[in-house]
């Protein structure tokens, strides 16, 4: 019975990790494509980029801070 309930609660909690983990994945690579839209764009930084590729690493610590808190 035991056995059982901590199974069940294990893998609901591996689950969780899982999507979590997906969601940073995502967040990564859409950093990782405005990077290289930057790039392409000859480094043109303007202010519109600058405060969206911020808000985007912004979401991607507060998404990997709850990761390592259920972890």
């Amino acid at each position: 019975m035991i056995n059982a309930l901590y199974f069940k609660s294990f893998n609901k909690r591996l689950k969780k990790a899982n999507s979590i983990k997906k969601k940073i994945k995502k967040a990564n690579e859409v950093l990782k494509k405005a990077y290289v839209e930057l790039r392409l764009n000859n480094l043109d930084f303007t202010t519109t980029n600058i405060s969206e590729i911020a808000s985007l690493i912004e979401i991607t610590k507060r998404i990997k801070k709850v990761y390592y808190q259920e972890k």
